[in-house]
Protein backbone atom coordinates (compact mmCIF):
# COMPACT_ATOMS: atom_id res chain seq x y z
CA UNK A 1 0.00 0.00 0.00
CA UNK A 2 1.66 3.11 -1.09
CA UNK A 3 2.72 5.05 2.25
CA UNK A 4 0.74 8.39 1.77
CA UNK A 5 -2.06 6.97 2.63
CA UNK A 6 -0.66 6.75 5.74
CA UNK A 7 2.12 9.21 6.61
CA UNK A 8 1.13 12.50 4.55
CA UNK A 9 -2.68 12.99 5.68
CA UNK A 10 -3.14 16.68 6.75
CA UNK A 11 -5.64 15.75 9.51
CA UNK A 12 -7.47 19.22 9.20
CA UNK A 13 -9.15 17.64 5.84
CA UNK A 14 -11.19 15.37 8.10
CA UNK A 15 -14.23 16.14 9.04
CA UNK A 16 -15.95 14.91 12.45
CA UNK A 17 -18.75 13.93 10.91
CA UNK A 18 -19.47 14.44 6.84
CA UNK A 19 -22.00 12.61 4.17
CA UNK A 20 -19.22 9.57 4.16
CA UNK A 21 -20.37 8.73 7.78
CA UNK A 22 -23.93 9.36 6.86
CA UNK A 23 -23.42 7.01 3.81
CA UNK A 24 -21.83 4.30 6.33
CA UNK A 25 -24.85 4.78 8.58
CA UNK A 26 -27.37 4.06 5.66
CA UNK A 27 -24.95 1.16 4.68
CA UNK A 28 -25.30 -0.10 8.24
CA UNK A 29 -29.16 0.27 8.19
CA UNK A 30 -29.26 -1.84 5.06
CA UNK A 31 -27.16 -4.55 6.27
CA UNK A 32 -29.30 -4.79 9.24
CA UNK A 33 -32.65 -5.24 8.03
CA UNK A 34 -30.72 -7.41 4.82
CA UNK A 35 -29.85 -10.06 7.96
CA UNK A 36 -33.53 -9.33 9.65
CA UNK A 37 -34.60 -11.07 6.04
CA UNK A 38 -32.65 -13.60 5.83
CA UNK A 39 -33.08 -14.79 9.07
CA UNK A 40 -36.46 -15.29 7.88
CA UNK A 41 -35.18 -18.79 6.43
CA UNK A 42 -33.23 -19.47 9.75
CA UNK A 43 -35.84 -18.69 12.04
CA UNK A 44 -38.14 -20.80 10.37
CA UNK A 45 -36.00 -24.21 9.78
CA UNK A 46 -35.32 -24.11 13.96
CA UNK A 47 -37.00 -27.23 15.10
CA UNK A 48 -39.19 -25.24 17.97
CA UNK A 49 -40.59 -23.29 15.36
CA UNK A 50 -40.80 -25.99 12.38
CA UNK A 51 -42.80 -28.59 14.96
CA UNK A 52 -44.78 -26.07 17.30
CA UNK A 53 -46.01 -23.27 14.43
CA UNK A 54 -46.50 -25.14 11.37
CA UNK A 55 -48.10 -27.42 10.00
CA UNK A 56 -46.23 -30.40 8.52
CA UNK A 57 -46.70 -29.68 4.95
CA UNK A 58 -45.25 -25.86 5.96
CA UNK A 59 -42.33 -27.37 7.67
CA UNK A 60 -41.26 -29.09 4.54
CA UNK A 61 -41.49 -26.13 2.40
CA UNK A 62 -39.30 -24.05 4.84
CA UNK A 63 -36.58 -26.78 4.73
CA UNK A 64 -37.12 -27.52 1.10
CA UNK A 65 -36.14 -23.87 -0.21
CA UNK A 66 -33.10 -23.51 1.73
CA UNK A 67 -31.05 -24.75 -0.71
CA UNK A 68 -33.09 -22.88 -3.72
CA UNK A 69 -32.08 -19.59 -1.86
CA UNK A 70 -28.58 -20.21 -2.08
CA UNK A 71 -28.50 -21.31 -5.68
CA UNK A 72 -29.88 -18.08 -6.58
CA UNK A 73 -27.93 -16.16 -3.48
CA UNK A 74 -24.66 -18.07 -5.93
CA UNK A 75 -26.30 -17.03 -9.53
CA UNK A 76 -26.90 -13.29 -8.44
CA UNK A 77 -23.33 -13.03 -6.36
CA UNK A 78 -21.26 -13.60 -9.64
CA UNK A 79 -24.14 -11.74 -11.92
CA UNK A 80 -23.97 -8.71 -10.19
CA UNK A 81 -19.97 -8.09 -10.17
CA UNK A 82 -20.76 -7.35 -13.88
CA UNK A 83 -23.77 -5.33 -13.47
CA UNK A 84 -21.62 -3.01 -10.88
CA UNK A 85 -19.18 -2.47 -13.38
CA UNK A 86 -21.81 -0.70 -15.70
CA UNK A 87 -24.75 0.52 -13.66
CA UNK A 88 -25.16 2.82 -10.82
CA UNK A 89 -24.98 0.48 -7.89
CA UNK A 90 -27.73 3.22 -5.36
CA UNK A 91 -29.99 2.26 -7.91
CA UNK A 92 -29.01 -1.91 -8.33
CA UNK A 93 -29.08 -1.60 -4.29
CA UNK A 94 -32.65 -0.23 -4.49
CA UNK A 95 -34.08 -2.64 -6.49
CA UNK A 96 -32.78 -5.40 -4.39
CA UNK A 97 -33.37 -4.33 -1.09
CA UNK A 98 -36.80 -3.09 -2.15
CA UNK A 99 -37.31 -6.63 -3.72
CA UNK A 100 -36.03 -8.87 -1.03
CA UNK A 101 -38.74 -7.05 1.40
CA UNK A 102 -41.44 -7.36 -0.53
CA UNK A 103 -40.90 -11.07 -1.41
CA UNK A 104 -40.19 -11.64 2.35
CA UNK A 105 -43.29 -9.58 3.32
CA UNK A 106 -45.62 -12.02 0.73
CA UNK A 107 -44.37 -15.38 2.32
CA UNK A 108 -46.58 -15.97 4.85
CA UNK A 109 -49.13 -15.66 2.30
CA UNK A 110 -47.70 -17.87 -0.33
CA UNK A 111 -47.71 -20.55 2.06
CA UNK A 112 -51.12 -20.21 3.27
CA UNK A 113 -52.89 -19.67 0.06
CA UNK A 114 -50.43 -20.25 -2.86
CA UNK A 115 -48.73 -23.99 -3.99
CA UNK A 116 -45.59 -25.22 -2.76
CA UNK A 117 -44.21 -24.26 -6.75
CA UNK A 118 -44.72 -20.55 -5.96
CA UNK A 119 -43.30 -20.41 -2.33
CA UNK A 120 -39.86 -22.21 -3.56
CA UNK A 121 -40.26 -19.90 -6.45
CA UNK A 122 -40.16 -16.53 -4.16
CA UNK A 123 -37.15 -18.14 -1.97
CA UNK A 124 -35.26 -18.64 -5.35
CA UNK A 125 -35.60 -14.93 -6.48
CA UNK A 126 -35.86 -13.57 -2.94
CA UNK A 127 -32.00 -15.55 -2.79
CA UNK A 128 -31.35 -13.68 -6.31
CA UNK A 129 -31.82 -10.13 -5.01
CA UNK A 130 -30.11 -11.49 -1.36
CA UNK A 131 -27.13 -11.95 -3.27
CA UNK A 132 -26.50 -8.69 -4.82
CA UNK A 133 -26.20 -6.35 -1.74
CA UNK A 134 -22.67 -7.28 -0.16
CA UNK A 135 -20.99 -7.11 -3.62
CA UNK A 136 -22.39 -3.40 -4.27
CA UNK A 137 -21.87 -2.40 -0.45
CA UNK A 138 -18.05 -3.91 -0.93
CA UNK A 139 -17.50 -1.69 -4.18
CA UNK A 140 -19.05 1.51 -2.68
CA UNK A 141 -16.40 1.19 0.55
CA UNK A 142 -14.00 1.19 -1.91
CA UNK A 143 -15.24 4.46 -3.64
CA UNK A 144 -16.74 6.28 -0.84
CA UNK A 145 -13.75 6.06 2.17
CA UNK A 146 -9.82 5.96 2.10
CA UNK A 147 -8.05 2.92 2.96
CA UNK A 148 -6.51 4.43 6.14
CA UNK A 149 -9.68 5.09 7.38
CA UNK A 150 -10.99 2.02 5.71
CA UNK A 151 -10.78 -0.27 8.67
CA UNK A 152 -12.79 1.90 11.50
CA UNK A 153 -16.10 2.60 8.32
CA UNK A 154 -15.93 -1.66 7.32
CA UNK A 155 -16.58 -2.75 11.37
CA UNK A 156 -18.90 0.26 11.31
CA UNK A 157 -20.86 -0.89 8.36
CA UNK A 158 -20.81 -4.82 9.35
CA UNK A 159 -21.44 -4.07 12.45
CA UNK A 160 -25.56 -3.71 10.99
CA UNK A 161 -25.08 -7.65 10.48
CA UNK A 162 -25.45 -8.32 14.33
CA UNK A 163 -27.96 -5.64 14.80
CA UNK A 164 -30.32 -7.33 12.69
CA UNK A 165 -29.73 -10.81 14.27
CA UNK A 166 -30.50 -9.51 17.56
CA UNK A 167 -33.68 -8.60 16.43
CA UNK A 168 -34.40 -12.23 15.25
CA UNK A 169 -33.06 -13.32 18.48
CA UNK A 170 -35.45 -11.50 20.06
CA UNK A 171 -38.68 -12.22 17.70
CA UNK A 172 -37.67 -15.76 17.81
CA UNK A 173 -37.76 -16.24 21.52
CA UNK A 174 -40.98 -14.10 21.58
CA UNK A 175 -42.31 -16.78 18.29
CA UNK A 176 -41.12 -19.86 20.61
CA UNK A 177 -42.71 -18.03 23.09
CA UNK A 178 -46.06 -18.22 21.74
CA UNK A 179 -46.03 -14.46 22.14
CA UNK A 180 -46.11 -14.01 18.61
CA UNK A 181 -46.60 -16.31 15.67
CA UNK A 182 -43.97 -16.79 13.25
CA UNK A 183 -45.54 -14.81 9.78
CA UNK A 184 -45.29 -11.44 12.52
CA UNK A 185 -41.65 -11.97 11.60
CA UNK A 186 -41.80 -12.22 7.83
CA UNK A 187 -44.08 -9.06 8.22
CA UNK A 188 -41.88 -7.22 10.72
CA UNK A 189 -38.67 -7.99 8.56
CA UNK A 190 -40.35 -6.87 5.39
CA UNK A 191 -42.06 -3.45 6.56
CA UNK A 192 -38.15 -2.60 7.80
CA UNK A 193 -36.81 -3.51 4.28
CA UNK A 194 -38.92 -1.31 2.25
CA UNK A 195 -38.87 1.60 4.77
CA UNK A 196 -34.74 1.20 4.33
CA UNK A 197 -35.38 0.99 0.86
CA UNK A 198 -37.23 4.14 0.19
CA UNK A 199 -34.10 5.97 2.90
CA UNK A 200 -31.61 4.69 0.73
CA UNK A 201 -33.13 5.87 -2.67
CA UNK A 202 -33.52 9.88 -1.13
CA UNK A 203 -29.88 9.71 0.49
CA UNK A 204 -27.32 7.10 -1.12
CA UNK A 205 -25.05 7.78 -3.45
CA UNK A 206 -23.57 5.81 -5.99
CA UNK A 207 -19.76 7.41 -5.34
CA UNK A 208 -19.20 11.15 -4.00
CA UNK A 209 -19.28 12.66 -7.88
CA UNK A 210 -22.62 11.70 -7.57
CA UNK A 211 -23.92 12.72 -4.43
CA UNK A 212 -25.34 15.93 -4.67
CA UNK A 213 -25.51 16.73 -1.14
CA UNK A 214 -21.28 16.79 -0.69
CA UNK A 215 -19.19 19.39 0.49
CA UNK A 216 -16.42 20.15 -1.89
CA UNK A 217 -13.65 19.95 0.86
CA UNK A 218 -15.15 16.35 1.50
CA UNK A 219 -15.40 15.87 -2.17
CA UNK A 220 -11.87 16.41 -2.45
CA UNK A 221 -10.84 14.37 0.93
CA UNK A 222 -12.00 11.74 -0.44
CA UNK A 223 -10.28 11.67 -3.94
CA UNK A 224 -6.80 13.11 -2.67
CA UNK A 225 -6.50 9.51 -0.47
CA UNK A 226 -8.24 7.39 -1.55
CA UNK A 227 -6.83 5.23 -4.66
CA UNK A 228 -9.84 4.65 -6.50
CA UNK A 229 -10.00 6.02 -10.12
CA UNK A 230 -12.97 7.64 -10.84
CA UNK A 231 -11.57 7.89 -14.76
CA UNK A 232 -11.59 3.85 -15.55
CA UNK A 233 -14.90 2.41 -16.62
CA UNK A 234 -14.91 -0.82 -15.75
CA UNK A 235 -16.17 -2.38 -18.60
CA UNK A 236 -13.01 -4.20 -19.48
CA UNK A 237 -11.24 -6.45 -16.80
CA UNK A 238 -7.93 -8.62 -17.39
CA UNK A 239 -9.21 -11.58 -16.66
CA UNK A 240 -5.80 -13.19 -17.05
CA UNK A 241 -3.91 -10.95 -14.40
CA UNK A 242 -7.12 -11.38 -12.15
CA UNK A 243 -7.12 -15.15 -12.48
CA UNK A 244 -3.59 -15.28 -11.65
CA UNK A 245 -3.54 -13.43 -8.84
CA UNK A 246 -2.90 -15.18 -5.68
CA UNK A 247 -4.34 -13.03 -3.32
CA UNK A 248 -7.65 -13.18 -5.15
CA UNK A 249 -7.46 -16.47 -4.56
CA UNK A 250 -6.83 -16.30 -1.19
CA UNK A 251 -9.63 -14.21 -0.59
CA UNK A 252 -11.75 -16.53 -2.54
CA UNK A 253 -10.97 -19.29 -0.22
CA UNK A 254 -10.85 -17.63 2.81
CA UNK A 255 -14.38 -16.24 1.85
CA UNK A 256 -15.53 -20.16 1.14
CA UNK A 257 -14.52 -21.26 4.67
CA UNK A 258 -16.04 -18.37 6.36
CA UNK A 259 -19.37 -18.69 4.90
CA UNK A 260 -19.17 -22.61 5.49
CA UNK A 261 -18.74 -21.96 9.62
CA UNK A 262 -20.92 -19.03 9.57
CA UNK A 263 -23.83 -20.26 8.32
CA UNK A 264 -23.22 -23.70 10.74
CA UNK A 265 -22.55 -21.26 13.92
CA UNK A 266 -26.15 -19.40 13.10
CA UNK A 267 -28.32 -21.93 12.38
CA UNK A 268 -26.62 -25.18 13.52
CA UNK A 269 -25.26 -24.62 16.74
CA UNK A 270 -29.08 -23.11 18.04
CA UNK A 271 -30.17 -26.67 16.99
CA UNK A 272 -26.71 -28.38 18.36
CA UNK A 273 -27.93 -26.52 21.82
CA UNK A 274 -31.66 -27.49 21.29
CA UNK A 275 -31.01 -31.40 21.12
CA UNK A 276 -27.64 -31.97 23.38
CA UNK A 277 -28.55 -29.93 26.13
CA UNK A 278 -32.14 -29.26 25.63
CA UNK A 279 -31.78 -25.56 25.68
CA UNK A 280 -34.49 -24.03 23.72
CA UNK A 281 -34.46 -20.02 22.68
CA UNK A 282 -36.04 -18.62 25.80
CA UNK A 283 -33.43 -20.64 28.13
CA UNK A 284 -30.31 -19.16 26.78
CA UNK A 285 -32.77 -15.47 26.48
CA UNK A 286 -30.34 -12.56 26.97
CA UNK A 287 -26.66 -14.79 26.84
CA UNK A 288 -27.50 -15.70 23.19
CA UNK A 289 -27.40 -11.33 22.42
CA UNK A 290 -24.47 -11.15 24.08
CA UNK A 291 -21.70 -12.14 21.57
CA UNK A 292 -23.75 -9.84 19.05
CA UNK A 293 -24.01 -6.58 21.61
CA UNK A 294 -20.69 -6.42 22.38
CA UNK A 295 -19.31 -7.11 18.94
CA UNK A 296 -21.14 -3.77 17.76
CA UNK A 297 -19.75 -2.06 20.51
CA UNK A 298 -16.27 -2.81 20.61
CA UNK A 299 -15.85 -3.45 16.88
CA UNK A 300 -15.37 0.25 16.25
CA UNK A 301 -12.88 1.58 18.78
CA UNK A 302 -10.80 -1.91 18.21
CA UNK A 303 -10.63 -0.78 14.35
CA UNK A 304 -9.51 2.68 15.38
CA UNK A 305 -7.01 2.02 17.35
CA UNK A 306 -5.41 -0.79 14.57
CA UNK A 307 -5.80 1.82 11.85
CA UNK A 308 -3.88 4.40 14.44
CA UNK A 309 -0.83 1.64 14.65
CA UNK A 310 -0.98 2.09 10.81
CA UNK A 311 -0.89 5.13 10.31
CA UNK A 312 2.02 5.42 12.98
CA UNK A 313 3.76 2.72 11.59
CA UNK A 314 3.67 0.33 14.17
CA UNK A 315 2.21 -2.31 11.90
CA UNK A 316 1.70 -2.64 8.15
CA UNK A 317 -1.68 -2.71 6.28
CA UNK A 318 -1.30 -6.40 5.43
CA UNK A 319 0.09 -7.43 9.08
CA UNK A 320 -2.82 -5.89 10.70
CA UNK A 321 -5.76 -7.62 8.05
CA UNK A 322 -4.26 -10.95 8.61
CA UNK A 323 -3.95 -10.15 12.64
CA UNK A 324 -7.62 -9.31 13.06
CA UNK A 325 -8.45 -12.26 10.46
CA UNK A 326 -6.55 -14.44 12.22
CA UNK A 327 -8.27 -13.88 15.44
CA UNK A 328 -11.57 -14.05 13.92
CA UNK A 329 -10.59 -17.67 12.13
CA UNK A 330 -8.48 -18.77 14.77
CA UNK A 331 -10.13 -17.63 17.59
CA UNK A 332 -13.42 -19.29 16.86
CA UNK A 333 -11.66 -22.80 15.39
CA UNK A 334 -10.83 -23.14 19.04
CA UNK A 335 -13.93 -22.25 21.01
CA UNK A 336 -15.48 -24.72 18.45
CA UNK A 337 -12.86 -27.10 19.66
CA UNK A 338 -13.46 -26.17 23.05
CA UNK A 339 -17.29 -27.32 22.42
CA UNK A 340 -16.39 -30.89 21.86
CA UNK A 341 -15.05 -31.07 25.28
CA UNK A 342 -17.76 -28.83 27.10
CA UNK A 343 -19.83 -31.20 30.05
CA UNK A 344 -22.25 -28.55 31.22
CA UNK A 345 -24.28 -25.62 29.95
CA UNK A 346 -22.30 -22.97 31.34
CA UNK A 347 -19.18 -23.33 29.55
CA UNK A 348 -20.92 -24.61 26.15
CA UNK A 349 -22.94 -20.82 26.70
CA UNK A 350 -19.46 -19.33 27.40
CA UNK A 351 -17.95 -20.54 24.55
CA UNK A 352 -20.88 -19.90 22.23
CA UNK A 353 -21.22 -16.64 23.17
CA UNK A 354 -17.00 -16.00 22.62
CA UNK A 355 -16.94 -17.69 19.17
CA UNK A 356 -19.81 -15.51 17.55
CA UNK A 357 -17.82 -12.40 19.19
CA UNK A 358 -14.64 -13.51 17.24
CA UNK A 359 -16.60 -13.91 14.05
CA UNK A 360 -16.64 -9.21 14.02
CA UNK A 361 -12.78 -9.76 13.23
CA UNK A 362 -12.71 -11.41 10.01
CA UNK A 363 -14.81 -8.36 8.80
CA UNK A 364 -12.33 -5.93 9.04
CA UNK A 365 -9.64 -8.72 7.90
CA UNK A 366 -10.53 -10.52 3.97
CA UNK A 367 -13.75 -8.69 3.63
CA UNK A 368 -11.97 -5.07 3.91
CA UNK A 369 -9.23 -6.45 1.41
CA UNK A 370 -10.94 -6.77 -1.25
CA UNK A 371 -10.91 -2.89 -1.49
CA UNK A 372 -7.06 -2.81 -0.67
CA UNK A 373 -6.16 -4.89 -3.93
CA UNK A 374 -8.40 -3.68 -6.42
CA UNK A 375 -10.55 -0.58 -5.17
CA UNK A 376 -11.79 0.11 -8.74
CA UNK A 377 -13.15 -3.55 -9.30
CA UNK A 378 -13.64 -4.08 -5.30
CA UNK A 379 -17.57 -5.00 -5.98
CA UNK A 380 -16.37 -7.76 -8.87
CA UNK A 381 -13.87 -9.48 -6.80
CA UNK A 382 -16.10 -9.62 -3.90
CA UNK A 383 -19.22 -11.23 -6.47
CA UNK A 384 -17.04 -13.82 -7.58
CA UNK A 385 -15.63 -14.26 -3.99
CA UNK A 386 -19.42 -14.34 -2.62
CA UNK A 387 -20.74 -16.47 -5.01
CA UNK A 388 -18.21 -18.81 -5.37
CA UNK A 389 -18.77 -19.16 -1.69
CA UNK A 390 -22.29 -19.77 -1.92
CA UNK A 391 -21.42 -23.26 -3.18
CA UNK A 392 -20.61 -24.69 0.59
CA UNK A 393 -23.73 -23.05 1.51
CA UNK A 394 -25.35 -25.25 -0.96
CA UNK A 395 -23.87 -28.49 0.68
CA UNK A 396 -24.14 -27.49 3.91
CA UNK A 397 -27.53 -29.36 4.73
CA UNK A 398 -27.08 -32.28 3.38
CA UNK A 399 -23.43 -32.89 4.53
CA UNK A 400 -24.64 -32.09 8.27
CA UNK A 401 -27.63 -34.91 7.01
CA UNK A 402 -24.69 -37.25 6.62
CA UNK A 403 -22.86 -36.58 9.51
CA UNK A 404 -25.83 -35.88 12.49
CA UNK A 405 -28.12 -39.00 11.84
CA UNK A 406 -29.36 -38.59 15.42
CA UNK A 407 -29.44 -35.39 16.40
CA UNK A 408 -29.20 -35.92 20.05
CA UNK A 409 -25.73 -38.16 19.63
CA UNK A 410 -23.58 -35.79 21.15
CA UNK A 411 -20.22 -37.91 18.85
CA UNK A 412 -21.90 -36.91 15.68
CA UNK A 413 -21.84 -32.79 16.78
CA UNK A 414 -18.68 -33.25 17.62
CA UNK A 415 -17.52 -34.56 14.07
CA UNK A 416 -19.41 -31.93 12.27
CA UNK A 417 -17.51 -29.16 15.14
CA UNK A 418 -14.06 -31.08 14.03
CA UNK A 419 -14.68 -30.76 10.11
CA UNK A 420 -15.93 -26.62 11.00
CA UNK A 421 -12.76 -25.85 12.92
CA UNK A 422 -9.72 -27.65 10.64
CA UNK A 423 -11.64 -25.94 7.37
CA UNK A 424 -11.50 -22.31 9.18
CA UNK A 425 -7.40 -23.29 10.63
CA UNK A 426 -6.71 -24.12 7.07
CA UNK A 427 -7.97 -21.72 4.92
CA UNK A 428 -7.00 -18.73 7.54
CA UNK A 429 -3.15 -20.66 7.17
CA UNK A 430 -3.67 -20.23 3.52
CA UNK A 431 -4.27 -16.28 3.88
CA UNK A 432 -1.58 -15.78 5.95
CA UNK A 433 0.95 -17.47 2.80
CA UNK A 434 -0.84 -15.84 -0.02
CA UNK A 435 -3.38 -12.89 1.35
CA UNK A 436 -1.72 -9.14 0.44
CA UNK A 437 -2.54 -5.81 0.73
CA UNK A 438 -0.68 -5.01 -2.36
CA UNK A 439 -2.85 -2.96 -5.38
CA UNK A 440 -3.04 -5.75 -8.01
CA UNK A 441 -2.58 -4.66 -11.61
CA UNK A 442 -5.79 -5.79 -12.69
CA UNK A 443 -6.56 -2.55 -10.64
CA UNK A 444 -5.82 -0.10 -13.54
CA UNK A 445 -6.95 -1.99 -16.43
CA UNK A 446 -9.80 -0.58 -18.78
CA UNK A 447 -10.70 2.25 -20.62
CA UNK A 448 -10.33 6.17 -19.16
CA UNK A 449 -13.53 8.46 -19.16
CA UNK A 450 -12.34 11.88 -20.81
CA UNK A 451 -12.71 14.22 -17.86
CA UNK A 452 -14.87 17.34 -17.62
CA UNK A 453 -11.96 19.19 -19.56
CA UNK A 454 -11.87 16.22 -22.14
CA UNK A 455 -15.60 16.46 -22.63
CA UNK A 456 -15.44 20.04 -23.85
CA UNK A 457 -13.38 19.09 -26.91
CA UNK A 458 -15.50 16.45 -27.95
CA UNK A 459 -12.53 13.93 -26.40
CA UNK A 460 -13.22 9.89 -26.86
CA UNK A 461 -12.28 7.17 -23.77
CA UNK A 462 -8.98 6.04 -24.78
CA UNK A 463 -6.90 2.76 -23.96
CA UNK A 464 -4.61 3.38 -20.88
CA UNK A 465 -1.25 3.36 -21.58
CA UNK A 466 0.71 0.26 -20.03
CA UNK A 467 3.70 3.02 -18.94
CA UNK A 468 0.81 5.00 -16.74
CA UNK A 469 -0.35 1.14 -14.93
CA UNK A 470 1.13 0.67 -11.76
Amino acid sequence: MPERFFLQIDHNDIHNFGVRHFQALLLFLILAVNFNIKMTLVTLSLPEILFKEKTIEEAALALGSLNLFFLGFMISSIGIGFLGMWWDNKWLMFLALFYSSVTTFLLPTAVHYGSPLLYTFLRFTLGLSQGMLLPMIIGLIGRWYPPYERTTFIAFIFGGRYLGIVFARIYMALITSKLFPWTSFCYFAGASGLMTSVLWSFYGAHEPDKCSYISASEKEFIYRYNDVDQGIVKSRVNWKQMLTSLPFYALAQVHIAYNFGFWIILNDIPQYLYYVYGLHMEEVGVMSLVPYITSMIFAVPLAFVIELMVRKRILSLAFARKLLNSVGMMGTAWCIICFTYGTDKTLTLFMNTLQISLTIFVSTGFYCNHADIAPNFACLTMALSTGVAQISSIFISPLIKAIVVDPSSLSQWNKLLYLTATVFVVSDIIYLLFGSTDIQSFNYTGYRRPSAFENYFDAKPTRIPTSQRR
